[in-house]
């Protein structure tokens, strides 16, 4: 690869990081707003988003150690596999309404 590609690429890959970010705000804007209108608490929901996403990603991490030292490179291609798989199921479910 060459520096134009790279650069390229960097530039798709910074425009998606963006989009994402974007996503996510408005996503949290809303379940503010949501929280908001019902009067509950921030507290509660905000410890247990919390707590629930720190011990997925723990098992997450623990879960890739583990198969990448069973699996070894293979991994990387079940990982590729799966997510095209969930990135499909995604589409058909959005074009079938």
């Amino acid at each position: 690869m060459n520096t134009p590609e790279i650069l390229i690429i960097a530039v798709g890959l910074a425009m998606d990081a963006f989009a994402v970010s974007v996503a996510t705000s408005i996503d949290a804007l809303a379940v503010g707003l949501s929280l908001a209108m019902i009067q509950a608490g921030i507290w509660y929901p905000a410890v247990m988003i919390g707590i629930v996403t720190a011990l997925l990603s723990f098992i997450g991490i623990r879960a890739g150690k583990i198969f990448s030292k069973k699996f070894g490179p293979r991994m990387e291609l079940v990982d590729g596999v799966i997510l095209i798989g969930i990135g499909v199921r995604i589409l058909i479910g959005d074009l079938m309404g």
